[in-house]
């Protein structure tokens, strides 16, 4: 039985998130002389991608932090620009560029999202594409990295990316509108965009405000299907989570996962050894000083 004061909670959030970022947010940066009727685009995407970093905090864990910036791991790897980088602060090295641009190792990611506004084909493509980056990089760290922080019934189990989704980053896009056909072309669509990315490294979740919640399929059940239902360990079979008697059901599931996921989710020990480059020369090492060479 739902409790009556925290499900009114949530969605008053999602009314007040729904409302900044599919109203407020064209209405203070619609322009009618303009083609494509925003003035200021990079401000407006500033203005939602803060919409968004808003309502999510208030489904996360209180230790986790919210930021924009690159995710980079050992071997060389940087993502594109992330809109929302969810990560653990506290181990977590604040590694930034003289124009401040922030770079997160790929060991303490929780999550990184993309957000958008109204999708046509090759936007939602690219959005997705550029999500699945990010899980390559993650499945290519390898087990050598000692958990900082690791849920406890994992203990037993061998860090594995691919076939543990609590090791693995929750990858999401959230947009207003998914502008082409969805109906039941759909899964093809997906296989197309996705057609050399494996499928631990497909998206999380994908929240449209107008069209609902989707997940992807994992036809032969030899991958962990990401996320793990809240409801219990269950493959998510690229379906709509949508109800048109409740208009809160698909932003309740995704914030539901998106906590439980981030609860639970794997975070590494950053080696910066790892990552700083030390040239081709060894370290020598003495038991007493070297004399000076002069």
């Amino acid at each position: 039985m739902a409790n009556k004061i925290i499900d009114e909670l949530i969605e008053e959030r999602i009314d007040i998130f729904r409302s900044a970022f599919a109203v407020r947010a064209k209405t203070l940066f619609h322009d009618d002389e303009k083609q494509n009727k925003l003035r200021h685009t990079g401000e407006f995407g500033t203005y939602r991608e803060a919409i968004v970093h808003d309502f999510l905090h208030s489904f996360l864990p209180q230790r986790l932090a919210i930021d924009t910036g690159f995710i980079v791991n050992a071997l060389g790897d940087v993502s594109g620009q992330i809109d929302l980088v969810i990560y653990d602060p506290s181990l977590t090295p604040p590694l930034e560029s003289q124009n401040r641009q922030r770079f997160f190792p790929i060991e303490t990611v929780i999550a990184a999202g993309e957000v958008k506004s109204n999708m046509n084909r090759e936007q939602f493509k690219n959005a997705l594409i550029r999500l699945a980056k990010v899980k390559e990089m993650r499945s290519a760290v390898s087990d050598e990295s000692s958990a900082a922080v690791r849920w406890h019934r994992l203990a037993e189990a061998k860090y594995n990316p691919v076939r543990i989704s609590f090791d693995q980053v929750f990858t999401f896009l959230i947009c207003n509108r998914i502008d082409f056909p969805l109906c039941n072309t759909f899964p093809s669509t997906l296989n197309e965009i996705y057609k050399s990315v494996a499928y631990a490294h497909r998206h999380s979740a994908v929240l449209s405000l107008e069209d609902g919640l989707l997940f992807y399929i994992d036809p032969d059940n030899e991958t962990c299907s990401f996320p793990i239902s809240t409801t219990g360990i269950e493959n998510n079979r690229n379906y709509w989570v949508h109800s048109l008697d409740n208009k809160y059901a698909h932003f309740k599931r995704f914030c539901s996962d998106l906590f439980f996921h981030a609860v639970h989710c794997t975070v590494g020990y950053v080696n910066l050894l790892k990552y700083a480059n030390f040239g081709k020369d060894k370290m020598n090492y003495w038991v007493e000083k070297p004399k000076s060479s002069e």
